[in-house]
């Protein structure tokens, strides 16, 4: 009888679970439909954080938190709007000089539940300028999601001012030191970096980056997941 409760337990669970992905899943759809129209659904700028503006929300509060994988640190309110503030923090296998990435922060901008606008802050500009995000963001309405990878998967080409920009293994490692892993699969090399989410009472790295580079140091790919999500973009070469 318990072991038989415990199952029907687990059942419910892993059904409510995939419930609620599948709605989140349906409004990420939408965003990812209303990319097709970046200019009618979106703004991006900001100085000297960079924000991407949804013109037309339809993700919620509920949303980013499940998809980040925990509630925000602090919530603020300001000109009518919630911000959430989320903190993150490099894991080290050993310890080491903290660097200019060491810490990052995110704020999202919500009214009445509804996620208005994503903010990055300076620091992360360091590592991925706006023009990389910009561009990479408006290809996204080209990506392939995969709902039960919970994955969104695309190729990215950016502009030769773009690509210029992206960083390097030399720029990798100035930026985030020694990485929790490196691994070189023939001619390439993948490095890989954990953060926690600060406040997270699990306290396990919520979020990973895998950045793979050819043997002249560029970048070609970079996976990044947090929570239950990855984004996974390939940036061909010639």
């Amino acid at each position: 009888m318990r072991t038989a409760r415990r199952i029907l337990l687990a059942s419910l669970g892993i059904a409510a679970l995939l419930t609620l992905f599948g709605c989140v899943y349906l409004r990420l759809l939408e965003v990812k439909s209303q990319l097709r129209d970046f200019d009618a659904h979106f703004t991006t700028g900001g100085r000297p954080s960079w924000h991407v503006e949804f013109k037309n929300p339809v993700l919620t509060a509920k949303d980013a938190i499940f998809m980040i994988g925990a509630p925000p640190l602090s919530i603020s309110t300001g000109t009518g709007e919630d911000i959430y503030h989320f903190e993150f923090e490099m894991v080290r296998s050993t310890p080491a000089v903290p660097t200019a990435l060491e810490r990052l922060s995110l704020q999202l901008h919500l009214k009445e539940k509804m996620l208005l606008r994503i903010e990055a802050p300076e620091t992360f500009l360091l590592y991925f300028s706006r023009r990389v995000l910009e561009e990479t963001l408006r290809q996204a309405k080209d990506a392939e999601v995969f709902q039960l990878e919970r994955t969104a998967r695309a190729t990215v080409r950016l502009s030769k001012d773009a690509d210029a920009e992206l960083p390097s293994l030399e720029r990798t490692r100035l930026l985030l030191g020694e990485p929790m892993e490196s691994r070189k699969d023939g001619p390439l090399w993948t490095l890989t970096y954990r953060y926690r989410i600060v406040g997270d009472k699990r306290e396990k790295p919520a979020i990973a980056a895998r950045l793979t580079f050819l043997p002249d140091g560029s970048m070609i790919r970079a996976v990044i997941s947090w929570g239950i999500s990855t984004v996974d973009a390939t940036f061909p070469r010639e």
